[in-house]
């Protein structure tokens, strides 16, 4: 009889699912799927709907639960218990550790259960402490302090500017130097390299099959910066400046 298939953790940015779960205080719709956010990539709305499962405040079909009306519906006061409340269910396992003095080891050998590898795993790990803090669940302060979790993520490599995801439209440079016209894309990947996009010309004078390729191309970095947001020390070094 084979296993049962362990259930993916919420792993989207913690701070795009409490934006969606602010706006469900407005409005609560009866159906919940990925039409809801036209602004996302496709695979930060996967993230959400799947986090959304995970957490048991939609069904399969995307009804919300009762959960979820009690979190949305529920005064300033009483918010955050009801969320925690929503992570006792859905953590079992990590719930019934002492989380007050765990440390970041015996936090990632739970976390690590879920079948997680690399990214996915520590951006699930994020989530949940993340998580936990709004929800008011005491934690550790080894695992609070930054740079705790067990393999998180490189820092990226300083490079004198910052070193921050960068969005730039106007004169794109060439290996030469000489100003030209047209549009320029630039991000800075995880492991420290920065991508560029380019081009010569400018978007609207490009034939419509271009234009759609470019932007496709674009919609996957856009896709890859927010599925892979700065480093806590790159956000600290813009504050800085």
């Amino acid at each position: 009889m084979p296993e049962p298939k362990t259930q993916t953790p919420a792993y989207v940015p913690f701070r795009t699912f409490l934006t969606v779960l602010d706006s469900f205080r407005s409005f609560l719709p009866d159906q919940i799927d990925t039409t809801m956010w036209p602004s996302y990539s496709g695979g930060m709305r996967s993230q959400l709907i799947g986090a959304l499962k995970f957490l048991r405040l939609i069904t399969e079909s995307g009804a919300p639960t009762d959960a979820l009306k009690k979190v949305a519906h529920a005064d300033a006061q009483h918010r955050t218990t009801e969320f925690a409340a929503v992570l006792r269910s859905a953590y079992p396992a990590l719930m019934s550790l002492d989380l007050t003095k765990a440390t970041p080891g015996s936090f990632d050998a739970e976390m690590r259960k879920f079948g997680q590898e690399g990214e996915t795993h520590r951006k699930a790990a994020s989530f949940f402490l993340q998580a936990a803090k709004y929800g008011g669940i005491p934690l550790s302060p080894l695992l609070t302090k930054k740079g705790s979790l067990a393999g998180s993520r490189r820092k990226r490599v300083s490079n004198g500017s910052g070193n921050k995801v960068k969005a730039q439209l106007g004169a794109a440079l060439p290996a030469s130097g000489a100003p030209i016209q047209g549009s320029r894309r630039e991000i800075i990947l995880s492991g420290g390299a920065r991508m560029f996009l380019s081009t010569d010309t400018d978007l609207f004078s490009m034939t419509a099959s271009d234009r759609k390729f470019v932007m496709g191309m674009l919609e996957k970095m856009e896709e890859y910066e927010q599925e892979n947001p700065p480093e806590e020390a790159d956000r600290e070094e813009k504050d800085s400046e």
